[in-house]
């Protein structure tokens, strides 16, 4: 996460947070050896929080020593700070054991302001994260908006660290959703890394019988039917994490496939691949979601000797509107077709730019049309 602090507004009796005048408990807060210790006033804390309340003046009312072992002491103070000045200075080191300290006394106001400095700084990195939090915090509406992150950008999600880290049951949840905009190779990627790693949280020796064993049900929720018989080869073929009939059928059911790519799991109830040709600047009348380009043959019996199969081809799709790029980058291969790691959704009254660089030199426009063909898109 990546965001400055944040403070809301202060009140007159600020000077007394962390302040030994006329104090009247202590907090001793952190694990043994990153203890602090924290002087405060009771009547200030039971005012704002009905949980100091009772443990200050309740029938258990605690000594004049309160140890507070679950707590971060940073995130403690936070606390202090805002239950004396309303003040919360709040950033992206902070804010998770912030929230977890505002929830456990019971500070809606602050836990509100964290939930809200999370969804600011929600991105496809840290949405397995957050939605860890939305969850063991109960928050539906942070829960979808990570949800919905997820799904929109599921390469960045599935390849990141906090993906390995999350639980069984939240790894079917999200493998049983149809909105994910990514390809099913790269999912299977993900559970493949995800199984190792669950493996090694269970003290089992990484083989493909544990991995089976940690995924569960969750393996049965990869479509593998929708890629191709190049992906399956290289990815769940190799795993050895599927029975050898399964195998037989899947790549006996690949092999009859036309497609020249694999179809993302977004577009599972669309048509098949639509091949259309594109010029340099193009809009679309309906939503689309672009795959790929094909090449002309080159450097063989191809159309320009100027360009061969050991150049490095760059090509670049421009969204004018939002000023964002997309980078393709890859060796000129036999195939002829390179596609993108992860599936772009192209949308109506948008403007589309093609940049086309070959050994480090930007196409003239006569060029252009002797390297493109065409496009790979899904539609509905």
């Amino acid at each position: 996460m990546d965001s400055s602090g944040e403070v809301i507004n202060k009140t007159p009796f600020g000077f007394l947070c962390n302040n030994e005048k006329f104090a009247d408990i202590h907090f001793i807060v952190g694990a043994k050896n990153l203890q602090q210790r924290f002087p405060a006033h009771k009547a200030f804390l039971s005012a704002r929080s009905p949980v100091f309340e009772t443990m200050l003046f309740g029938s258990l009312a605690e000594s004049k020593e309160v140890k507070v072992p679950d707590v971060e002491p940073s995130s403690f103070l936070t606390v202090l700070k805002f239950i004396y000045s309303n003040e919360a200075q709040i950033d992206s080191e902070t804010v998770i054991n912030t929230l977890y300290a505002a929830n456990k006394y019971h500070l809606s106001v602050l836990e509100d302001h964290c939930i809200d400095f999370l969804k600011s700084v929600l991105s496809g990195k840290n949405a397995f994260l957050l939605l860890r939090q939305a969850q063991l915090f109960d928050k539906p509406e942070l829960e979808k908006l990570c949800l919905d992150m997820i799904d929109k950008h599921a390469t960045d999600a599935f390849t990141s660290d906090y993906f390995l880290e999350i639980d069984l049951n939240t790894l079917i949840s999200v493998l049983e959703r149809d909105t994910l905009e990514i390809f099913e190779s790269k999912i299977f990627e993900g559970i493949l890394s995800w199984s190792k790693t669950e493996c090694v949280r269970q003290e089992l020796s990484v083989t493909p019988e544990n991995q089976q064993f940690v995924l569960g049900s969750a393996l049965k929720l990869i479509r593998f039917s929708m890629m191709t018989l190049k992906e399956f080869i290289n990815g769940p073929f190799q795993s050895k994490l599927l029975a050898e009939d399964e195998v037989d059928k899947l790549c006996k059911e690949l092999a009859l496939k036309t497609n020249i790519c694999e179809k993302p799991r977004c577009c599972d109830s669309f048509h098949d691949e639509v091949r259309l040709f594109i010029s340099r600047s193009f809009s679309v009348k309906r939503t689309y979601f672009f795959i790929g380009f094909l090449l002309h043959q080159i450097g063989n019996d191809g159309y320009d000797s100027k360009y061969n199969t050991k150049d490095k081809i760059v090509i670049t799709l421009i969204d004018e509107e939002n000023n964002i790029e997309y980078l393709l980058s890859q060796l000129i291969n036999s195939d002829n077709f390179i596609k993108y790691d992860r599936p772009i959704m192209l949308t109506p009254d948008k403007n589309y730019k093609i940049k086309v660089q070959i050994a480090e030199n930007v196409l003239p426009d006569e060029d252009y049309f002797f390297i493109i063909s065409e496009g790979i898109f899904y539609r509905k």
